[in-house]
């Protein structure tokens, strides 16, 4: 039955061989080194370890970095925008406004603070069309960019064999187009869905 199992074939070698000079220490070792190998024998548990390591192999935790970078940049132009639409909201009714800047002047007890908020929120109102244009620009860039990290990433864990290619030499302006296609029809099926 032994001669038949993998696992028990692969489980007889120890997974290391250290050799201390303590016979108890090396027995240890020895023991554990084989219980090692035969854990890692174990199909399912071999189907892990070899995930991982491809999963290392081709960058996987790097690609995992840049996505996540990029997920996170987004926020601020989302953020932008969503500050020029209330900023348009409040332009367009001078009565939400008033009342929001007053409620903000007396829920305040300090006369300086209470004078900056107002200001600021004037000047937020004011300036929200720079606001909401720049929040777009950067949103297109950090969804582009999120999109390249993200399409790089599927394409490195699911080749067969993991090297650059000619679609990652090609010219930078055809690579941003066809990510900010791609990052289109994403969203657009975000909306449909």
């Amino acid at each position: 039955m032994k001669e038949n199992n993998p696992v028990e074939k692969k489980a007889d070698k120890p997974l290391i061989n250290i050799k201390t000079g303590n016979e108890t220490v090396d027995k240890s070792i020895t023991r554990v080194s084989r219980l090692a190998s035969w854990f890692q024998a174990i199909p399912a548990v071999a189907h892990f370890i070899r995930a991982g390591e491809r999963f290392n192999d081709r960058m996987g935790s790097q690609f995992g970095a840049a996505i996540t970078y990029f997920s996170f940049l987004s926020l601020i132009p989302i953020l932008m925008v969503s500050f020029a639409g209330v900023g348009f909201v409040l332009a367009s009714n001078q009565d939400l406004l008033t009342d929001l800047i007053d409620r903000l002047v007396n829920s305040i007890s300090d006369p300086t603070l209470a004078t900056t908020l107002k200001n600021t929120v004037k000047t937020a109102v004011e300036q929200r069309t720079t606001v909401g244009i720049t929040g777009l620009l950067v949103a297109l860039y950090s969804g582009i960019s999120w999109m390249g990290n993200l399409r790089g990433a599927v394409r490195a864990q699911s080749r067969d064999v993991w090297e650059r290619n000619q679609q990652d030499k090609e010219k930078i302006y055809f690579k941003y187009t066809r990510d900010f296609i791609s990052l289109i029809g994403l969203v657009l099926a975000l909306f449909i869905t």
